[in-house]
């Protein structure tokens, strides 16, 4: 068995019992922020970026120290993007640390909640479920990180999650926007 195949349940069932942040695309950023100060530790404010009408704030995630451990120099951040009050994209930058093999799957299980929260789907309630598609994120995660950037979409909901890696850094870089429909041609009379 290997190590990935051993650490998927014990890194999968200690992350979901941990709080969140619950921020989701076309989310009141106020409503976020007020809910966020009051329930959750995982995410520490680092700045709000400066932008024309569109803001950026950048969020420092607290990696818990098991995770350090298992991949010294592993570290996360989170951005989300406001316009007119509205968040309008989120996107979660994980730097992998020094054991490259650990870095991506704590990068999968970070990236398989951040989207789920950004997207506003639930975590399936029965641990085989959840693991199925915890598993088909981790899998989209790994083609990523081999150079192949990926694009998910879940039926219901009108977001897409792109995932890739920094070309320079090695950093996995996993997006959350909103999906916006194929152009219409244009008709011809």
């Amino acid at each position: 068995m290997s190590l990935k195949t051993r650490l998927l349940p014990v890194f999968l069932l200690a992350f979901l019992s941990q709080p969140s942040a619950e921020a989701r695309l076309g989310e009141d950023f106020g409503a976020f922020l007020q809910r966020f100060t009051k329930t959750t530790k995982s995410l520490k404010p680092l700045a709000q970026l400066p932008g024309v009408s569109t803001q950026h704030f950048t969020f420092e995630v607290n990696v818990p120290v098991e995770q350090k451990k298992a991949s010294p120099g592993f570290a996360a951040g989170v951005t989300v993007t406001v316009t007119e009050g509205k968040i309008v994209g989120q996107s979660l930058a994980v730097k992998p640390g020094n054991n490259m093999t650990v870095g991506q799957k704590l990068a999968g299980i970070h990236g398989f909640t951040f989207a789920y929260e950004a997207i506003g789907k639930a975590i399936p309630p029965t641990r085989d479920k959840a693991e199925v598609e915890f598993k088909a994120f981790c899998d989209a995660v790994d083609r990523a990180c081999m150079g192949d950037q990926q694009y998910l979409r879940y039926p219901g909901f009108k977001a897409v999650v792109a995932i890739r890696t920094d070309a320079t850094s090695g950093n996995i870089l996993i997006a959350a926007t909103p999906d916006t429909p194929a152009p219409t041609p244009p008709t011809t009379r």
